[in-house]
């Protein structure tokens, strides 16, 4: 994906050989007085941390909590945490890969952090926003996992949420400080090990955004067409045939379309996938009030490995989901837990379609 990005001070200058997939984690340590947890944090980032303590026990008070640090946020932990934080040297690292966000992480040696990823604080701005991590969506995401995810009406076959099951955050009164140091541990499903719930269904998990990339050869070949091996206008009909044919919808088109031509196919391919996509986010937001931040980066495509099928998707992030409190209490039987003046609560029901509508339908317009 091409993204503008831009580094905000102390953060130096970002330049083109700047290492961004392949990165080197840093870590420090602060009083866990110091610190506002949420969720088993320190239970699963244990692997992690013993490994980090075999190279330097001595250095960490056993009053400490360990915390892994994008390597670029540097800087602005040593403006704002220098006189908390022990910043341990760099020789101390933890071999990660960017997703696509970049400031989430998976860790290479997935014994430390097995089906999990980890979100970062990083002060850089990525398209339009800092991305770094608020007090309010480290307090947030840990219990909306464990309260409200779980009460949703979803249907779980066609759509799998990523929960975020810990967070960290310092615990200071300016939140635009606090927010340079946190990290949120969350679910991942995409993973090519074995015992990853894409290779346990048999099945694998791309990005919706890079769906619509083309490649790098300087071609309209888009990325589709590559990974699917469509290089013939025959092919491309097969794939939406295919497409057609294993979309799990209520409805019958199949007996009233005749594919004689290819604006049928491709009218028929989209009319299932939409039905695809309005069953994995319409039902959460009709019946309980509640819309996901449904775009490119925060949803990934299910397909079959042996087929290629679409068949559902995933969702994960929720520092932009909308809920009506009141709705969620009436349909799930709880509310979920935020801090004041959240802008994640919608104070009417009517904010929360809205939101939906134009989150769904923009990639159509």
């Amino acid at each position: 994906m091409h993204k503008s990005r831009h580094a905000v001070h102390p953060i130096p200058t970002l330049q083109p050989t700047t290492q961004l997939a392949n990165i080197n984690l840093r870590c420090i340590a602060l009083p866990r007085n110091q610190l506002l947890m949420r969720g088993p944090f320190e239970a699963l980032l244990s692997p992690l941390t013993n490994s980090v303590l075999s190279s330097c026990r001595p250095l960490i008070p056993p009053h400490y909590v360990i915390l892994p640090i994008h390597p670029l946020q540097l800087p602005n932990i040593i403006l704002h945490f220098s006189s908390k934080a022990i910043i341990l040297p760099s020789t101390v690292f933890i071999p990660a890969r960017a997703l696509t966000s970049l400031r989430t992480v998976v860790l290479k040696d997935q014994c430390l952090l097995p089906a999990h990823s980890l979100k970062l604080s990083l002060g850089v701005k990525i398209s339009s926003a800092l991305r770094t991590i608020t007090p309010y969506s480290t307090f947030f995401g840990p219990g909306l996992s464990r309260d409200v995810i779980p009460r949703l009406t979803i249907i779980r076959e066609v759509l799998w949420i990523e929960k975020e099951i810990a967070s960290c955050v310092v615990d200071c009164e300016d939140s635009d400080v606090a927010k340079h140091c946190s990290c949120v541990v969350r679910e991942t499903f995409e993973s090519e090990n074995e015992d990853s719930l894409s290779s346990q269904h048999g099945e694998r998990i791309i990005i919706c955004a890079a769906l619509i990339e083309k490649c790098s050869n300087y071609d309209d070949t888009s990325v589709v067409e590559k990974v699917w091996g469509l290089d013939t206008h025959e092919k491309r009909i097969a794939f939406l045939e295919r497409h057609v044919i294993a979309s799990p919808t209520p409805f019958h088109y199949h007996s009233i379309i005749t594919f004689n031509s290819t604006l049928n196919r491709l009218a028929f391919f989209l009319n299932s996938y939409v039905i695809l996509i309005f069953r994995a986010f319409l039902p959460p937001c009709l019946n309980n009030g509640f819309a996901f931040e449904v775009h490119g980066q925060n949803v990934l495509a299910r397909f079959d490995r042996v087929t290629g099928q679409l068949r559902g998707f995933v969702v994960r992030d929720f520092g932009g989901v909308k809920f009506h409190q009141e709705t969620l209490k009436q349909s799930c039987g709880v509310r979920a837990d935020v801090l004041p003046g959240s802008a994640m609560v919608a104070e009417e029901i009517a904010e929360v379609g809205p939101d939906t509508y134009f989150r769904l339908m923009t990639p159509f317009n």
